[in-house]
This record gives structure tokens, C-alpha cells and sequence, in this order.
């Protein structure tokens, strides 16, 4: 977890990292860990300032946090990663179990590199090949489909006062 945490830190002086341990052992140790692993490392310039935007989170369940974060990256060290994964609803990549490092992703097995940042995850997916494609969704109604929900729709239209788009199914379903 602490090299995790230190390999993001790299990027610039404005990185950030988030750790989010099930236990206050588990904290400690990742702390004490960056201690160890963080003055062998080249880039201190940069490190000296993101540090300062690293956090270890206690937390014993750790999902609600992680869909709260809804990280551009998101490492389970976990030896239940695939379950614990299936209860993540919000991040950009998940890399899951203890051999699976960002660093993977990045330069060897993929996924996708271009992910939701600043929390973006909760609403957006990483890049792929479907934002490339041009497509369209359409729709076919009969007669009886579209008369059969003509006052629902007669409802939401009037709630919003768009009595145009309910003319718009009447002159349908009044002509001949």
C-alpha cells in the first residue's frame, strides 16, 4: 500500500493519495512503511511537497469510502479483492489482489490509462472504444403502445407545461 501510495505521489508536487486500511495496524504499518520506502526513491524534490496530500483513512468496511473517493485508480490489496470489487460502484480502474499494481496499468497490461479524475468516477467511465463510435438509440411505437401510456405521458407534460409535446402524441393518436 505504501508503494502504491508513493508511486502516485511521483507525479508532480499537487498529487495525492488516499489509503483506506480496515484496521489501525494496517495504518501504522502502511506509515511506517512510507517512512522506509520514501528516502530510497529519486524524486524527494517532488515527494517533499505531495506528502503532504497522502492520507490514511481507518475505516473497518472501506467500500463506503472508496465509493465516496471514486478514484481515478483504485488498488485492493486484498485476497477477497474480487468480491470486495464487486461492491465498488464508483472508480476509474480497479486493480484487485496483491499482484495487480497500478504500475501494470500503466505501462504493461492495461486498462485503459485515460480514467476520471477529481472524483469524476461516480458519473463517468475511463475512456473506450464507445466514445469513438458514432451511434443512435430509436425508438417504434404502434398505435395501441403509444395509446396505451398517452395519459402518462398527458401527465408529465402538463406538470411541465409543455402542452406541445403532448400535442405531439394527440394529432397521432386523433388521426386517421
Amino acid at each position: 500500500a505504501a508503494a502504491e501510495l508513493l508511486a502516485q505521489l511521483e507525479h508532480d508536487p499537487d498529487a495525492s493519495a488516499v489509503a483506506i486500511a480496515t484496521t489501525t495496524d494496517i495504518a501504522i504499518a502502511i506509515n511506517e512503511a512510507l517512512a522506509i520506502q520514501r528516502p530510497k526513491l529519486n524524486r524527494q524534490h517532488i515527494l517533499d511537497e505531495s506528502i503532504h496530500h497522502a492520507v490514511i483513512v481507518v475505516d473497518p468496511n472501506g467500500i463506503e469510502c472508496c465509493n465516496t473517493a471514486a478514484s481515478e485508480h483504485l488498488v485492493i490489496l486484498s485476497d477477497n479483492a474480487t468480491a470486495i470489487r464487486k461492491q465498488v460502484t464508483h472508480a476509474g480502474s480497479i486493480f484487485c489482489g496483491p499482484y495487480t499494481p497500478v504500475t501494470l496499468g500503466d505501462y504493461i497490461a492495461g486498462p485503459n490509462h485515460v480514467l476520471p479524475t477529481q472524483r469524476a468516477a461516480r458519473f463517468s467511465s475511463p475512456l473506450g472504444v464507445m466514445d469513438f463510435m458514432k451511434y443512435s438509440s430509436h425508438l417504434s411505437y404502434s398505435k395501441s403502445a403509444l395509446s396505451a401510456v398517452a395519459d402518462d405521458v398527458n401527465t408529465l407534460t402538463t406538470a411541465e407545461g409543455f402542452d406541445a409535446h403532448n400535442a405531439a402524441v394527440t394529432v397521432r393518436l386523433n388521426h386517421e
